[in-house]
């Protein structure tokens, strides 16, 4: 399983959402990885498809997509 956390540098959130993250796999038994990227560019953002801070994926589907979204 891919499990990603994308951050801006300046989200206030992340730190807390990788604690949860790691938290539910543990309690899940699942053995993953968590990869942890930092969003420093637009150039970056839009590579990665990131529409906000702190995103989570599993398996490159967003976990909860609709608070980004218009």
């Amino acid at each position: 399983m891919r499990v990603q956390l994308l951050y801006y540098p300046d989200c206030p959130s992340h730190e807390r959402a990788l604690e949860l993250v790691r938290e539910a796999l543990q309690e899940e038994g699942v053995q993953a990885e968590v990869e942890v990227i930092r969003i420093e560019t637009e150039e970056e953002a839009e590579r990665y498809r990131f529409i906000g801070s702190p995103t989570i994926r599993f398996n490159e589907v967003e976990v909860d997509p609709a608070p980004h979204l218009p």
